[in-house]
């Protein structure tokens, strides 16, 4: 008997997208899942929709952010894996959870992830997030993002490591997965697990800025560190950010 995965999907405002995420998990081949939808208490009719959804558990009402939300969504979740997946976001097939199910009966890891597939506004894919092998350092420094829609954490790790810190800002999400880095190296799934709508606030942000929350998310994780060290990680992240910055720009003058 495997384990039960807890499917979390977090909602505003969105129903076209909860709907899309919500028939990508009743494709499922995997049984042993639930879905745990949290709506912030919108009003396109969400709530509405949610009462005629006898399987999914479900909760509508105001919150203090997107993480307040997940961390909601966790402490509702039942299962022994969870999974975080937006409204919007899709399963990349109809196996994805099969596969990473049978991954943790092989390994019995306490967080994995995979490779996500980035979607435009009209469902086009206009990128991949694929950092495999997992490097650390590069992503404590800013340089490389682990896609948070590909991954899954055992519910009792989770917890142990507090859940999301809802005073971060927009990249809690790669903070806390530092932490559950240095706490356990994560399983690498080498193959598209999820279609991540790539519209939104969080991966409109410059490299600059992403570099920026990776070296808040060091401070917090490394109070004691010596300002030499802080210092140089810094200069090399920052580097490594505006090379990003310029490779993109060429990269969209080219296209054009």
């Amino acid at each position: 008997m495997g384990p039960t995965v807890s499917v979390i999907t977090i909602s505003r405002n969105n129903l076209d997208g909860l709907r899309r995420t919500r028939a990508s998990v009743e494709q499922q081949s995997c049984s042993s899942l639930e879905h745990v939808v949290i709506d912030g208490g919108s009003s396109d009719g969400t709530r509405g929709w949610l009462e005629g959804e006898a399987h999914v558990r479900w909760t509508s009402e105001a919150d203090r952010g997107r993480y307040d939300a997940m961390n909601k969504g966790a402490a509702r979740a039942s299962g022994e894996l969870l999974w975080f997946l937006h409204a919007g976001d899709l399963f990349a097939s109809k196996d994805s959870v099969a596969r990473v199910v049978s991954d943790w009966l092989e390994r019995h890891w306490k967080w994995a992830y995979g490779c996500a597939r980035l979607l435009d506004e009209t469902g086009a894919v206009v990128g991949i997030s694929a950092p495999i092998p997992y490097r650390r350092r590069l992503v404590e420094i800013g340089m490389v993002r682990v896609p948070h829609q590909a991954a899954c954490f055992d519910r009792q790790f989770f917890a142990q490591l507090g859940g999301y810190d809802t005073e971060f800002g927009l990249a809690a999400d790669q903070l806390f997965m530092l932490k559950a880095a240095r706490a356990s190296t994560p399983a690498i799934i080498p193959e598209f697990l999820c279609d991540f709508d790539n519209c939104g606030a969080g991966t409109a942000r410059s490299p600059y800025r992403h570099y920026r929350d990776a070296a808040r998310a060091r401070r917090i994780l490394d109070p004691g560190a010596t300002s030499a060290s802080v210092a140089a990680q810094a200069l090399v992240g920052g580097v490594l950010a505006t090379f990003e910055a310029v490779k993109s720009a060429v990269g969209r003058r080219l296209r054009d």
